[in-house]
């Protein structure tokens, strides 16, 4: 064995490397993540699919479609997530403003509108 790997390194290659390039160029790529992998909502493919193995419980196993489920489900949640942050940054930003132009936060008047503001950015931060 450790023969075999010192001619291994040693030795040029029996085949140009040029036999072994299987690159596939570009619209190839995109042909074959339409047609066969991309089974997301609103696809021809998921049509398709769905139409092929709606009522059959013995097809129901695509495993395009099934990612696509997961990736689908996965884009609502990020999609939730940055709905929810944004929220909070509007509602900070809405009281921070309404702090300010109330007056510094020394003025006892303007206190709680300062300490609302911080609690909203500890939320915030902790749903982060």
């Amino acid at each position: 064995m450790v023969i075999e790997g010192y001619i291994g390194k040693r030795t040029p290659p029996l085949l140009p490397d040029s036999l072994f390039d299987i690159s596939l160029p570009q619209n190839i790529k995109t042909f074959i993540y339409e047609k066969i992998v991309d089974a997301r909502r609103g696809t021809k493919f998921r049509e398709q699919l769905l139409d092929f193995i709606l009522g059959d419980e013995k097809l129901n196993v695509s495993l395009p479609l099934r990612f696509s489920e997961l990736r689908d489900w996965l884009d609502e949640e990020i999609e939730n997530y940055d709905f929810v942050l944004n929220a909070y940054q509007a509602s900070y930003d809405g009281k921070l403003d309404e702090a300010q132009a109330c007056g510094p936060i020394i003025n006892l008047l303007c206190r709680p509108i300062y300490d609302e503001a911080a609690l909203i950015l500890g939320v915030k931060q902790l749903y982060n």
